[in-house]
């Protein structure tokens, strides 16, 4: 396993199997409660994945106790971008689960700042913008299992809703 860190722009390697992948120490540690420490409820990790063999680079994650603003959010990927560029990692596509603020820093990279799509264009939507560290297209995607938990989400209040309405 290899991993980048933006502050400094160093790749660290990392000499762990798969099995020790699967539990990291710190994921299971139990927060002190007389330490005066804010927990996190959300964490952006990165992650760089070879799209031609099993290489990968744990990128660096940024948390929060609150929610990311797409400004923020915006400022976490054009660092990480520019720490992967920096090593010649090309960044093909962005990955996201579609929270608000990924939707909101996605519709604006694609040159849809406050759009709700479908636009004027409903058969065309751009989903890529220009890196700008390399010049080449960064494409757009929202995971889609993220999608289909939404929806199913969606349609399970929707019920909820209708059957509290006595319908």
């Amino acid at each position: 396993m290899w991993m980048l860190t933006c502050r400094s722009n160093r790749i660290v390697g990392l000499a762990l199997s798969p099995a020790d992948m699967s539990e990291l120490h710190d994921i299971y540690d139990t927060l002190n409660t007389s330490v005066p420490t804010q927990r996190t409820t959300y964490v952006l990790q990165f992650l760089w994945r070879c799209l031609t063999s099993q290489f990968d680079v744990i990128g660096p994650y940024y948390t929060s106790s609150t929610s990311f603003i797409h400004k923020f959010f915006m400022s976490c990927v054009f660092a990480t971008m520019h720490s992967f560029h920096l090593y010649d990692f090309k960044v093909a596509v962005l990955i996201g689960d579609g929270a608000s603020s990924d939707l909101t820093s996605f519709k604006h990279l694609c040159g849809y700042k406050g759009a709700f799509l479908p636009t004027d264009h409903e058969h065309y939507i751009q989903p890529w913008f220009v890196n700008p560290y390399s010049g080449e297209k960064t494409h757009i995607l929202i995971c889609p299992s993220h999608q289909v938990m939404y929806m199913y989400s969606t349609i399970r209040t929707l019920i909820h809703k209708h059957e509290m309405a006595g319908n």
